[in-house]
């Protein structure tokens, strides 16, 4: 797994780490909420919500994914400041 190889060759405060162990939470909501994940960009993700298969309540869905994903955020956030992880 690149994810795995990438972060035992990370020192303590690698930003590629960090950014790996985000995506990694970040992207399961995606599946939980149907969407179709497009791309990534850095830190971000596009994602469509009712494209290419309908789905029912895609703004409800893309809305809840967005809060979960900065619920799971601040999780992470709070666990980088307990390893006293530079932000």
């Amino acid at each position: 797994m690149l994810v795995g190889r990438i972060r035992s060759n990370c020192g303590r405060d690698c930003r590629s780490c960090r950014l790996n162990s985000d995506l990694e939470v970040r992207a399961p909501l995606v599946s939980q909420f149907e969407g179709t994940l497009d791309q990534f960009s850095g830190d971000g993700i596009m994602v469509f919500f009712n494209d290419p298969v309908p789905i029912p309540d895609p703004t409800e869905r893309a809305v809840r994914m967005a809060v979960a994903m900065g619920e799971a955020a601040s999780t992470l956030i709070a666990a980088w400041r307990e390893r006293s992880r530079v932000l």
